[in-house]
């Protein structure tokens, strides 16, 4: 039975300790390739890490322009040899109304899709893929920002 301990506690069909080995990788390269560029603009980003229903990463900012912005690395896959990390980017700004809610304008686009076997992150090919994503977000403008979608507004009491 050696080895069965390890593979008891799953998220879906991924192991646990291959997913946490796949975010760590993932949320060491975004802090690497993404924070230094951001620090140079005087953005604070912030990083989430999700394990429970979806393993994914987010580094999010608001930009000088004002619109919000992300890139998403989550895992996917059916069993853990056929794993798969796929890299969202996405550019957002609500436009509040009083006591209306408002629109969210937005726009998104997958950035790409790496194969990660076992585990096995190819860190130097998530840095090209992130560095593509940051590029492309950052370049998003308010003209780019074309999808649209209501919100409620938010409730005080």
């Amino acid at each position: 039975m050696t080895g069965s301990a390890e593979r008891i506690e799953y998220l879906g069909v991924i192991p646990r300790k291959t997913a946490d080995k796949v975010l760590d990788g993932v949320e060491t390269v975004f802090s690497d390739v993404l924070s230094e560029g951001h620090k140079e603009r005087n953005i604070t980003p912030s990083l989430e890490r999700y394990r429970q229903d979806e393993i994914e990463v987010t580094f999010s900012w608001v930009g000088q322009d004002s619109i919000s912005r992300n890139i998403q690395a989550w895992a996917t896959g059916s069993s853990e040899p056929e794993l798969k990390l796929s890299v969202l980017a996405h550019a957002w700004r609500d436009e509040e109304e009083q006591d209306r809610g408002g629109t969210r304008r937005s726009h998104y686009d997958q950035i790409g899709t790496l194969d990660i076997p076992f585990g096995r992150l190819d860190v130097e090919r998530l840095k090209e893929v992130l560095e593509r994503a940051n590029a492309t977000v950052s370049s998003w403008g308010e003209e780019d920002l074309t999808q649209t979608s209501p919100f409620q507004p938010t409730l005080v009491r």
